[in-house]
Order: structure tokens, then C-alpha cells, then sequence
């Protein structure tokens, strides 16, 4: 069960060497063992962790590698999340021959930086863009093409703002997992932002759950990688950053597929669907009864997914 034996975050940190991908064994972090472990990372790959210093910070980049890649997908996590926590996405991606890379970013995980803060959401797609060329840019036989982007709730924030800013990067699909623009019940809350940023600095993370699933909830609770604030700043850069999207141009050529819990009460996803489909011309899947993470929800959600993406994207499962 995830979330039950011990891990040091500060010990795995102090471990960590610079971003390479080596068959050396005497770069492999011994706690990288007690991490896998604690998120459930019970599949056997190649799997590579290191730094790359990038905008002032050391961001932690991962990588899981299957025998004879035939894609490569990236991964970007959403606020408050890091690469910990999207094991089963990755199960599911790897069963599919697809080489997977992601990081933690700033401010997230195991990552540097003032806690889940950021002074614009450029920054997160700056990291994202030097990860890539120290991965997928230099070795195309770990990490061949297509690239494929797989973004969750504030990691689909940075995964359009990727394809608006540098279409060419990514050469696949784009997977949008219950993508934010603004959060849930903003009209309401935009007023409670507005009165916070003339006094604090930082609130209280709010007591939503993103899932129904008793499983991640418990995990997020002793997860030692979790922030309980929700700082002002962020939401000021989030609110630049939806402001700004909404007025770009439409792309009709541009069609990415959507996944979106319909009991989600994390993001305004009524507004985001209406936004996306305004600005593109997304494949959408609407889940009845699922919630926002839906890379944690029940084994029989996450299937509805898995089996759409073979769909969509054509995979091949393995025989």
C-alpha cells in the first residue's frame, strides 16, 4: 500500500547527482529504493533520477525507460503534485512501450523553490523546455519520437501554454487530464483572492479532495512532499496566465484530447471545456462520478482512460 513505509525526502535530496542517463549503478541514489516504494513504484525499468539546474533552481528530472522505447511521453504534474504521484499513468504508459520523462516543478517535490509558488506560469514552461533538451533533445534512442504530453490540471495549464509558445516540441498527441484554467467556484472566489492579496502573503491550502478514493487521500496526507499553504503569489501568476490564454487565437489546428471528471470540484471545468473548444478542437471524454486526479481515481476509471487512449491514439497493447 502507498504511503507505508518510511522515506527522507532530505536524504534522497542529499543523494542526488546531475541529470544523467547512465547504466553507471554507482549514481543510484540508495533512497531512491524507500521512494519507489512509498508511491508504489512496483514495476521493474530503467529507472533514472538527477538535477538539472535551470531559472535558479535545481529541479529533480526522472525518467522510465522500457526495453525498446517506440515513443516518448512527458508528464507534467499538476499544482501541489510531483512525479511521485502519477505511478499508475506511468504503469500504464510504460505497458505501451512508451518511454516516460517528467520533473518536479519549481517548488514542487523534490525540487527547489519557495513552496508551490511561482512568479509566472512561463517559468514552468521554461523548466519544462530545459528538461526536454537535456532528455529528449539529445538522445533519441532512449527517448525517441513522437513525443507525446501528458498534462494534469495546472501540468495541462502548461501544456497548452507549451503548444502556443513552441508547437514544433511536441511531435504526438497532447493529453489534457482535467486541465485548469480557473479553479472551482472562482466567480466566488476571485473576491476572497482580491481582499487576501492586500493582506497576506499566504492562506491556508484549502480542505477540497481531488478524489473520492479513500487510498490517495490517506497518501496525500502523510506524503512529505505536500505544502499546506496556498501562497497569494501563485494565484496572482495563475490569474496573468488565464487571462492571457483566453485572449489568444483560435487553433483549428490543434486537437487534443480531453479527459474530465464530471464530479471534479477542483477546477471550473464547465468554463474549461467551454474555453478549449472555443480555442481548439479537442476529443473529449467526460466521466461520470470521477473526480479531478483522475490518474488516482479507481482502478475502473483509470481503465475508461487507458482504453480510450488506446483508441485515440492507437496504441498497441502488448500480447
Amino acid at each position: 500500500m502507498r504511503g507505508e513505509t518510511d522515506f527522507s525526502a532530505a536524504q534522497l535530496r542529499s543523494q542526488l547527482r546531475a541529470w544523467s542517463v547512465t547504466s553507471d549503478a554507482s549514481s543510484y541514489p540508495p533512497e531512491l529504493d524507500a521512494y519507489r516504494r512509498f508511491y508504489g513504484f512496483s514495476f521493474e525499468t530503467d529507472h533514472y533520477i538527477g538535477t538539472l539546474e535551470t531559472n535558479g533552481q535545481k529541479i529533480v528530472v526522472q525518467a522510465f525507460l522500457p526495453e525498446k522505447p517506440v515513443a516518448t511521453a512527458l508528464v507534467i504534474h499538476g499544482y501541489y503534485d510531483h512525479v511521485g504521484l502519477f505511478v499508475f499513468l506511468i504503469e500504464y504508459l510504460l505497458s505501451r512501450d512508451i518511454a516516460v520523462v517528467g520533473c518536479d516543478l519549481p517548488g514542487h517535490g523534490l525540487s527547489s523553490g519557495d513552496r508551490v509558488t511561482i512568479d509566472t506560469f512561463d517559468t514552468y514552461v521554461s523548466v519544462i523546455k530545459d528538461m526536454l533538451r537535456v532528455t529528449v533533445d539529445v538522445d533519441k534512442v532512449r527517448f525517441p519520437a513522437p513525443l507525446h504530453v501528458f498534462g494534469q490540471s495546472m501540468g495541462g495549464s502548461i501544456a497548452m501554454e507549451l503548444i502556443e509558445q513552441s508547437r514544433a516540441a511536441v511531435s504526438g498527441e497532447t493529453v489534457l487530464i482535467a486541465p485548469l484554467i480557473y479553479p472551482w467556484n472562482w466567480k466566488v472566489n476571485r473576491w476572497v483572492y482580491q481582499l487576501a492579496k492586500l493582506f497576506v502573503n499566504t492562506r491556508p491550502r484549502g480542505r477540497s479532495n481531488p478524489t473520492d478514493r479513500p487510498e490517495f487521500i490517506k497518501l496525500r496526507e502523510v506524503d512529505p512532499l505536500q505544502a499546506a499553504i496556498l501562497p497569494v503569489s501563485w494565484v496572482t501568476a495563475m490569474v496573468r496566465w488565464a487571462s492571457r490564454f483566453e485572449r489568444y487565437s483560435a487553433r483549428n489546428d490543434f486537437k487534443p484530447l480531453v479527459v474530465q471528471g464530471l464530479a471534479d470540484r477542483v477546477v471550473d471545468w464547465p468554463h474549461s471545456l467551454e474555453v478549449i473548444r472555443r480555442r481548439y478542437q479537442p476529443r473529449v471524454l467526460e466521466l461520470e462520478g470521477a473526480t479531478h486526479h483522475l490518474v488516482n481515481e479507481a482502478p475502473e476509471i483509470r481503465t475508461r482512460m487507458w482504453v480510450w487512449f488506446d483508441e485515440q491514439l492507437q496504441w498497441s497493447p502488448r500480447s
